[in-house]
Formats: C-alpha cells, structure tokens, sequence
C-alpha cells in the first residue's frame, strides 16, 4: 500500500485539520504582506537598508508561504478525491452484495 492509510470515518476530521491549516497560512500571509509594507523610518541609509533587508526577508518568507499553501491545497484536493472513491467503491459493493442477497 503506497501513502498514508485513513479509515472512512477519518475523512472529515482530516479535511477539518487540513483546511484550518490553510486558514492559517493565509492569515501569515497577510502578516507578512503588512510587515513587507513597512516604511524606513528615517531616510538615512541604514534605516533604508534594514527595511529593504525586512522587506527582501519578507519576499522570501511570503514565497515559502505561497509553496505551502500550494501544497496544503492539493493535499486537501486529494484527500477529497480519495474519501469521494472510497464512497462509490463502497456504494458499488454494497449493490453488489444486495443482487446476491
């Protein structure tokens, strides 16, 4: 068996825990977005350097983001697509039980 195994009954509370996960990546983003906003303080030029390293520091940090949300959303597309077989291979035994029954 390849990945991880999920009994049926798991499925909802993973999608709960995974969607709240990606909630949560979104609320950094916009964190981050607000941090790389940040004005110098002074136009001198070590207060014009810093914001520009918090705001090339914020770049980065905010593409790190992007990639995991990247993630995250497609292991939850799965996941959905993986409960949505189980449910028809389920119903599809079920009815071929009943025509032996």
């Amino acid at each position: 068996m390849d990945g991880y195994g999920f009994k049926p009954e798991e499925f909802p509370l993973l999608f709960a825990q995974w969607t709240e996960v990606l909630d949560q990546l979104k609320r950094k983003q916009d964190a981050i977005t607000t941090v790389m906003g940040t004005a110098p303080p002074a136009q001198d030029e070590a207060s014009v350097h810093f914001t520009q390293r918090v705001r090339d520091s914020g770049f980065a940090l905010l593409e790190a983001n992007r990639k995991m949300q990247e993630f995250v959303k497609a292991y939850i597309t799965n996941l959905v697509e993986t409960a949505r077989q189980y449910h028809v291979q389920e119903a599809e035994s079920v009815d071929l039980l009943r025509l032996f029954a």
